[in-house]
C-alpha cells in the first residue's frame, strides 16, 4: 500500500511524512520485485483469481496506491513501466482533477496503459460515520462516474480512512464490486474475505531490507 512517490513539499510534518516513498527507494523496491520472480497483478485480477474466474500467478503480488495524487503519474508510473509492472490505483471520483490530484485525462492514459482504477469513494469520508443512503451513495455514485469517466469496469473497493464495519462491508457487496482493501497489516490468502483484504503499508522510513522482509513474509521460504 502506497500512496505518495518523491519527496514531499515544505510544510509536511508527522505521520505525513510517512506517505511519502522516495522515487529512488521506490525504484530499488521494484527492481526487486521483478529479479526476485514476483508476478505482479491488479487487485481485480486477484479478485477474480479468488472467484475462479481465472488463474493466478505462483507468487502474485499486488501494488496499490490510495488516494489517486498526481505524482503517480510524473513519479510511479516512469518507474513502473520501466520494469514492465501494473498497478491498481484507488480514486475519490469527487476529488479527481483537484490540485495535486490525477485528472480523468490522466487516468484515460494509465487505464491503456494497463493501470486499473477503483473507487475510494466520493469525498474520502469514512463510511462508518455516514448513513445507509450516504454509505450507497459513496459507493455507487463514484463507481458509476469512475467508469463512465474511463470507459473500463470498476471492480475493487478501498475504505476512505481504512474505517470499516460489517455493514459497510455489506453494502460494499451489495453496490457490486468484487472485492475491497482495508489499511489492516497483513497478506492476503485463499481464505481471506474478499471485502476485508488486508495490505502491507509501505513508509518513507523502510530500507529495501524491510521491504524485502515484508515481501517475502506472504511466501515462508521463498
Amino acid at each position: 500500500m502506497y500512496h505518495h512517490i518523491g519527496d514531499p513539499p515544505p510544510g509536511v510534518r508527522g505521520h505525513e511524512i510517512e506517505l511519502w516513498v522516495g522515487r529512488e527507494a521506490f525504484a530499488a523496491q521494484m527492481a526487486y520485485v521483478g529479479k526476485a520472480g514476483y508476478q505482479v497483478v491488479s487487485a481485480g485480477e486477484l479478485a477474480a483469481g479468488f472467484q475462479r474466474e481465472r488463474g493466478l500467478p505462483r507468487k502474485p503480488l499486488v501494488l496499490t496506491f490510495d488516494d489517486g495524487y498526481e505524482d503517480f503519474y510524473t513519479q510511479a508510473w516512469p518507474v513502473l513501466r520501466e520494469h514492465g509492472l501494473t498497478a491498481t490505483i484507488f480514486v475519490c471520483s469527487g476529488i479527481v482533477g483537484r490540485a495535486g490530484h490525477l485528472t480523468w485525462d490522466q487516468l484515460r492514459q494509465l487505464v491503456a496503459a494497463g493501470i486499473e482504477v477503483g473507487s475510494h469513494g466520493v469525498t474520502h469520508r469514512p463510511l462508518t460515520t455516514m448513513t445507509p443512503a450516504g454509505v450507497r451513495r459513496e459507493l455507487v455514485d463514484s463507481k458509476r462516474t469512475i467508469q463512465d469517466q474511463i470507459r473500463a469496469p470498476v471492480r475493487v473497493f478501498s475504505f476512505p480512512t481504512g474505517r470499516h464495519n460489517r455493514h459497510v462491508v455489506l453494502a460494499v457487496e451489495l453496490a457490486g464490486y468484487d472485492a475491497a482493501v482495508t489499511t489492516d497489516m497483513g497478506v492476503v490468502q485463499r481464505t481471506s474475505h474478499p471485502y476485508e483484504l488486508k495490505r502491507t503499508r509501505v513508509r518513507r522510513d523502510h530500507t529495501l531490507a524491510t521491504f524485502k522482509t515484508r515481501v517475502r513474509s506472504a511466501w515462508p521460504g521463498s
